[in-house]
């Protein structure tokens, strides 16, 4: 039996070690080990894709598959569309380099990455085994850009005719290759630098927010059946942001540009192009947040544009708009007359990097520093 004196020895001993040595406070271990989060009610799924923060994420157009890049080297094409037990999807790492933007084909058989050290586009041949489903990655080819930081910004055009890039910093050209990378033509913003971009769902126009508050509407001219462009032009300017337009999104007659103040704009585009009529300033509205990051619209409820008899969007129709918009972590949903119908803190843990939603508009792809790509059910907007 140990003695009270030996006892207290021997606590004494305990704690003059514990005392001259570095160990890890408790109420750091306890932090670790952290409870399951709630899910939200919109909250579909968590697909871990990556090791590291991703960095881009887009959706096939006919709504099958998600593309995503990080910072890990890892591209990866997630199908979505057949619920969200044993995902199948497709991956390929890229050594030395990772991924910056990513675009999928219209036609669902390319995928393009920026890649970050070389500012080059690779772009890879998608397949879908008939026997079991599965989707494959195959390197094809890749080319320079000539961009001297790395490309935020990479779309996929109408009928596969451009692949179209931006860039950051002071780098405010808009560059428009062939598949194969050829140059077809370079239209400069001369805005200080270039922020987020959309391409129409039609494939031939791109917005692009700026640095000095403007948004860029630059069109491809395309010939109908022919998979190359005719010109690029600069085809509207969108003015009335205070303060950088950090984000902007296309539905089929709308567009919506977030601000880095908080503030986003809703924009009637259901004009006559060939008279270089400018789209009308719908609405605008300020966000419960100090900036938004990213922006995009979903509004497969309303009537579809047409450029040769335009007519007034009546404000009603705002109504059947639903807009995602994110600020840090925070994911939040909006109708389009200013309404918000949902606000997600800490939707993802880490900066939401890129949102997407799937052609219908039912549902909403984001990643960000967490590594997860999250799939969120869209509110209604008769909500």
């Amino acid at each position: 039996m140990i003695s009270t004196h030996s006892l207290c020895s021997i606590l004494l001993i305990f704690f003059s070690i514990f005392e001259c040595h570095s160990f890890p406070p408790i109420a750091l271990l306890v932090a670790e080990q952290r409870p399951e989060e709630k899910s939200h009610p919109l909250h579909l799924a968590s697909i871990k894709c990556h090791a590291d923060s991703s960095e881009a994420a887009c959706y096939s157009a006919d709504g099958e598959l998600v593309a995503s890049c990080a910072r890990d080297g890892v591209v990866r094409l997630t199908q979505v569309n057949q619920g969200f037990k044993d995902v199948k999807f497709a991956r390929v790492e890229i050594k030395g380099d990772y991924g910056t933007a990513v675009a999928i084909s219209p036609d669902v058989k390319l995928l393009a990455v920026g890649l970050a050290s070389s500012s080059s586009v690779r772009l890879y041949k998608i397949t879908k085994e008939q026997k079991d489903g599965k989707i494959r990655l195959t390197q094809s080819h890749e080319f320079t850009t000539s961009h001297p930081d790395i490309i935020t910004n990479l779309f996929i055009g109408a009928q596969n005719a451009f692949i179209a890039t931006s860039s950051r910093g002071q780098d405010t050209a808009i560059h428009f290759f062939t598949l194969q990378g050829q140059l077809i033509q370079t239209i400069n913003t001369n805005q200080l630098s270039n922020n987020g971009a959309a391409i129409h769902p039609d494939g031939t126009l791109l917005a692009v927010g700026t640095q000095l508050s403007d948004v860029k509407v630059l069109e491809a001219v395309v010939a109908k059946g022919s998979t190359s462009v005719q010109k690029v032009q600069p085809l509207h300017v969108l003015k009335g942001h205070s303060k950088a337009v950090s984000s902007a999104s296309f539905g089929s007659n709308l567009a919506v540009t977030g601000c880095k103040d908080g503030a986003w704009f809703v924009w009637d585009l259901n004009v006559n192009r060939k008279t270089h009529e400018e789209p009308r300033l719908l609405a605008t509205h300020k966000s419960l947040y100090t900036t938004i990051d990213h922006i995009a619209l979903a509004d497969s409820c309303l009537h579809p544009a047409s450029s040769s008899s335009p007519s007034f969007v009546a404000p009603t129709s705002l109504k059947n708009a639903v807009i995602a918009l994110t600020s840090g972590s925070t994911l939040a949903f909006y109708r389009g007359d200013g309404q918000l119908l949902s606000a997600i803190p800490s939707a993802h843990k880490g900066t939401i990097r890129s949102l997407a939603f799937n052609p219908d508009g039912a549902r909403l792809a984001t990643v960000g520093g967490d590594k997860f790509l999250k799939m969120w059910t869209v509110p209604s907007a008769s909500k």
